[in-house]
């Protein structure tokens, strides 16, 4: 019975360590959090140069974003390294900014009334800057260049994009919004600020928000700092989303 038992013990260590490697493998290969929670940073104009193409797997514009990435006005969410605090939505009729290469001044022009979603954003992390916010996740919705951030009500049109179309022209070094002058500039550890977000520039999408009866979803993209990936860190964005009413919109006063 002994040399039994002495192999049934040998095969239960041989099992203990297939099991913890296969665990260890796995832990290698996932990274924690949702998908939508860890999409990869792999497109941008900030943080990696070069990068002018969108070669992330996206979500589907129909996929339904997780309870825990969704928050409302005033409630902070917490994602690793970002802290994000919406603050407001209004109205607005804003300016865009047009920088060219060799001019000192930038081109302004009006643009058609949009909604402007304010954040706060808070960097946790103690080594490393980032840009939370960046013109290529908010881009105007092209073909075969899929948007997925915008405002989504529970019924009705979903208005999908921002008004500032990405990677930018020839000869354009950057296209910006009022508001928006200090996103070039990372967020430092133990630093906060405030940003706003733009929805696409179109009086249908105003009346639309406006006149809404249930609840809009406006879904964002930001870049969330680094997460743990096997023996190394990779860094990550995130798609959440924003619940709100129509009565929480600071409307102008034009708007009837």
């Amino acid at each position: 019975m002994r040399p039994r038992g002495k192999g049934v013990t040998i095969l239960l260590l041989l099992y203990a360590m297939i099991v913890t490697a296969a665990a260890i493998i796995g832990w290698l290969r996932t990274p924690p959090g949702h998908p939508f929670s860890i999409i990869p940073d792999v497109f941008g104009q900030y943080d990696a140069k070069g990068r002018t193409t969108i070669a992330a797997q996206l979500p589907d514009p129909t996929d339904t974003l997780p309870d825990e990435l969704v928050t409302t006005l005033g409630q902070k969410l917490a994602l690793g390294e970002l802290d994000v605090t919406p603050l407001e939505i209004a109205e607005r009729k804003v300016m865009q900014l047009t920088e060219f290469t060799g001019s000192s001044q930038p081109t302004r022009s009006q643009l058609p009334p949009c909604l402007m979603l304010k954040l706060k954003v808070e960097n946790k992390s103690t080594n490393h800057a980032f840009h939370p916010v960046d013109p290529a996740f908010n881009r105007k919705a092209v073909l075969k260049e899929p948007a997925v951030v915008g405002l989504y009500p529970t019924a009705g049109r979903s208005f999908v994009g921002g008004p500032i179309a990405w990677p930018f022209g020839k000869g354009i070094q950057r296209v910006y919004l009022e508001g928006q002058e200090n996103d070039d500039q990372p967020l430092q550890p133990g630093e906060s600020r405030e940003v706003v977000i733009p929805s696409l520039a179109s009086r249908e999408l105003v009346g639309a928000i406006h006149t809404a009866k249930q609840p809009v979803l406006w879904k964002v993209q930001l870049r969330r700092g680094q997460i743990p990936f096997g023996l190394h860190s990779v860094p990550v964005t995130a798609l959440i989303g924003v619940k709100f009413d129509s009565q929480q919109v600071m409307w102008m006063n034009s708007q009837g």
